[in-house]
């Protein structure tokens, strides 16, 4: 509790005092948050981590795709439900990044972050799923952040859930 107070602090003081930008703000749909996540991979020159519900946007799948034909390591933990609909790209992704699976048949609970760690520079959060549907039909939200200490707890989380899913071909058993 003290730490997220310290960081609410940290983050008024630089918004109301210093007048610094954190980052920025799309709404769907059709408000450009995939555009802007295309173009944030695109530039990249870091490795990626990915922890996503819901992923069928081919576009931002070919993203990462050529994000990992540039030298950039992906990893992507997502939802093993979610990807078994036939609309996922996660099983042709998974022959260019490392793609991991969360909660299998007959586990509680599922996968249902929406994020994105770009090295230590950039965290992309929100309500916003990859897919069609949050980009053409749902009212949704991306943040693109530039603070530390939320890159860092973010990293944690995504260390965490990495440790506590298995790989695409494991669980499928194809690739």
């Amino acid at each position: 509790m003290k730490s997220c107070f310290k960081m609410a602090i940290k983050v008024l003081a630089g918004v109301l005092l210093l007048g610094m930008s954190l980052g920025s703000v799309y709404f769907s749909p059709n408000g450009g948050a995939k555009q802007a996540l295309v173009e944030l991979i695109g530039a990249t020159t870091a490795d990626i981590d990915v922890a996503m519900y819901s992923f069928t946007s081919k576009e931002l799948g070919l993203a990462l795709a050529g994000a990992t034909q540039k030298g950039r390591r992906v990893r992507i933990v997502a939802d093993n439900g979610q990807s078994a609909g036939r609309s996922s790209v996660l099983g042709w992704l998974s022959r260019y990044a490392q793609v991991h699976l969360m909660h299998e048949e007959g586990e509680r609970g599922m996968m249902h972050h929406k994020f994105m760690v770009i090295g230590d520079r950039y965290l992309t959060t929100g309500s916003y799923n990859w897919s069609i549907n949050a980009e053409k039909f749902n009212n949704e939200n991306l943040l693109i952040l530039k603070d530390s200490d939320l890159i860092s707890e973010f990293k944690r989380e995504f260390g965490r859930l990495w440790e506590h899913s298995r790989p695409y071909a494991e669980v499928r058993g194809t690739q």
